[in-house]
Parts: structure tokens; C-alpha cells; sequence
């Protein structure tokens, strides 16, 4: 059986000064930087290192909603995301505080 050869867009090459490379790059840093941001505010909310990774989900969920939305519709996304995730067993005020301290995002509605 012959296997067809990969599509020329799926190859990915790492030439120094190319802009996909940087942009992975530069999406990599912020990963890890908002990851360890989540850490510190699980840690000093004393979330047990067990349940990390879920709210780790969490996060990559608003992160997602904070790429494709904005102002009013990101804000009720994330309130919807917020009780979604509550529903899973995570707990009101650490989701919150992710979203606060993490994304920096107001979640009371603006008059």
C-alpha cells in the first residue's frame, strides 16, 4: 500500500526569521506564562495540585473565548463558561479569580 505524500501546507519547517515560526513561538510563550499564571492563583487559593488540570481546561476555554470574542459577547461567554465549569466541580470563586487575575477580564456588566 502506498501512502500519499503530506500536503505542502501541513509540513511545518523552521526557518529562523519565518513569521509561522515566530507566531508559534510567540504562542508558546504566552501558554506557558498564562499556565504559570494559573498556577499561582491556584496555589495561593490552596486548590489541591490534583484538580490543576482542570482548571487548566478552564483556562485554555477562556483563552479560546478571549481570541475569538470581544467587549459584551466575550464577557457573557465567560460568564456561561464559568458555570459550565462549575457544573464540572470547580469552584465559583477560583474560576473567578482565574478569569480576574489571569485574563484580566471584568465581568461586571458595564452601565
Amino acid at each position: 500500500m502506498r501512502l500519499a505524500p503530506p500536503r505542502p501546507s501541513r509540513i511545518f519547517y523552521c526557518v529562523p526569521g519565518n513569521t509561522e515560526t515566530e507566531n508559534y513561538r510567540d504562542a508558546a510563550e504566552r501558554s506557558e506564562l498564562r499556565d504559570e499564571q494559573v498556577k499561582k492563583v491556584l496555589c495561593d487559593l490552596g486548590v489541591p495540585t490534583i484538580q490543576f488540570v482542570t482548571y487548566r481546561g478552564f483556562s485554555l476555554h477562556v483563552d479560546k473565548l478571549c481570541r475569538d470574542y470581544s467587549e459584551e459577547a466575550l464577557r457573557l461567554r465567560v460568564l456561561y463558561a464559568i458555570q459550565r465549569w462549575a457544573r464540572y466541580g470547580c469552584k465559583l470563586d477560583v474560576l473567578t479569580a482565574i478569569c480576574l487575575n489571569v485574563f484580566a477580564l471584568d465581568l461586571l456588566p458595564k452601565p
